[in-house]
C-alpha cells in the first residue's frame, strides 16, 4: 500500500496543522485532505482514535479505509473542509466534483494518529510531517474551544486515550503506575488536557527520533515563517527555489485566525509565543500546567 508520495501531516489537535497543510498543499498544488479518519467520513473513528497500532484488525480496516480515500474513492465534503469555505453547506455540488476531478490528492493531515507514527512510515508514507506547538497555546486554545472535543465527548478522548497509552503494555517505557496515579489527582480539565499533550510528546518524539523524521514546530513558522517553510520545502524534497507568499500569509477558511503582527509588537520570543494564551490562562494556571509538564518529564525520564 505504500505510496512514498503521499505527504501525512500529524500534530496534536489546535498546534497548527491545518495551516501546515495549507502551507504544504500550496507549495506542491495539491489536496492535503482533512481529517479522513473523522467520523464524518469514517465508521470505525471511534475505534481507530488514539489508536496505537496494536490491534491487527483495526489496523486491516484503516489501511483499507487509506487507500480508499487517498484514490478519490470518497469524494465528501468534509475531506475538502480547508480547500472550501469554512460553511460548506454553502458550496455548490458540481464545484466539489470539479475539485475532486481536477486536483491531485497529495496526502492527508490528521490530529488522532499520532501514536500510528511507526505504522505509517512503514505502511502508508515515510513523508511525514510532525508538528508542535508550545503547550500553553495549545491548552488555551483547548479551553477556548471546546467544540474541539465535540465529536465524541471529552470523557471519551480521555478514556480512549488513556486505553491507548498508560493502560496499553506498548509504551513499557513510560512510569505507567506513578503516571496513572498522577492522572487520576487531576480535578481541572486544563490540567487533564496538558497531561495528555505532555504524554503525547513524549511518545512521539521518541519515535520520531528511532525513525529519524524530524520535529517541526509552530513558533518557527510563526517567528521565521520564510525561513520555516524552505526548511518544510527542503525536508519534502520539493524543487522550490521561491516561496509565495500566500502560501504562508493567506491561509484557508478555517485558518484566518492565524495572524501575524507588526515585529514591534514582540519584545522577545516569549512575548511571540505568550499572545496565544495570556488572556485564557491565568499566572496560577500557568504555574500548574508548566509544574505538571516538569513532573511528568522527571518521572519518565
Amino acid at each position: 500500500m505504500k505510496n512514498k508520495n503521499s505527504i501525512v501531516i500529524l500534530g496534536f489537535g489546535r498546534s497548527g496543522t491545518t495551516w501546515i497543510s495549507d502551507i504544504v498543499s500550496k507549495m506542491l498544488g495539491g489536496l492535503i485532505l482533512f481529517e479522513p479518519f473523522h467520523p464524518a467520513v469514517y465508521n470505525k473513528a471511534k475505534e481507530s482514535c488514539y489508536h496505537n497500532a496494536t490491534n491487527p484488525d483495526l489496523l486491516k480496516d484503516i489501511s483499507k479505509h487509506t487507500d480508499i480515500f487517498l484514490e478519490k474513492g470518497i469524494k465528501d465534503k468534509w475531506l475538502l473542509r480547508n480547500h472550501l469555505s469554512s460553511n460548506l453547506n454553502e458550496v455548490s455540488d458540481f464545484f466539489v466534483s470539479e475539485v475532486w476531478k481536477n486536483c491531485a490528492v497529495i496526502g492527508y493531515k490528521s490530529i488522532r494518529q499520532n501514536f500510528m507514527i511507526p505504522w505509517i512510515y512503514e505502511n502508508v508514507s515515510s513523508k511525514i510531517v510532525y508538528l508542535k506547538r508550545d503547550i500553553l497555546s495549545v491548552v488555551s486554545s483547548c479551553v477556548r474551544r471546546k467544540q474541539f472535543w465535540e465529536e465524541f465527548g471529552f470523557d471519551f478522548h480521555e478514556e480512549k486515550f488513556l486505553k491507548e497509552t498508560l493502560q496499553s503494555s506498548k509504551y513499557a517505557f513510560l512510569n505507567t503506575e506513578k503516571l496513572t496515579l498522577l492522572y487520576s489527582s487531576l480535578d481541572k480539565d486544563y490540567l487533564k488536557m496538558a497531561f495528555i499533550w505532555v504524554v503525547t510528546h513524549i511518545i512521539v518524539e521518541r519515535e520520531l527520533t528511532e525513525k529519524n523524521i524530524p520535529l517541526f514546530h509552530y513558533k518557527d513558522f510563526y517567528i521565521n515563517p520564510y525561513e520555516a517553510t524552505a526548511q518544510l520545502a527542503e525536508y519534502l524534497e520539493v524543487n522550490k527555489t521561491k516561496i509565495h507568499p500566500s502560501y504562508i500569509f493567506t491561509p484557508s477558511m478555517l485558518t484566518l485566525r492565524t495572524f501575524h503582527k507588526e515585529a514591534d509588537d514582540f519584545s522577545s520570543e516569549e512575548d511571540s509565543l505568550a499572545v496565544f494564551w495570556k488572556d485564557t490562562l491565568d499566572e496560577t494556571m500557568v504555574l500548574e500546567i508548566l509544574n505538571m509538564e516538569e513532573e511528568i518529564n522527571a518521572l519518565t525520564s
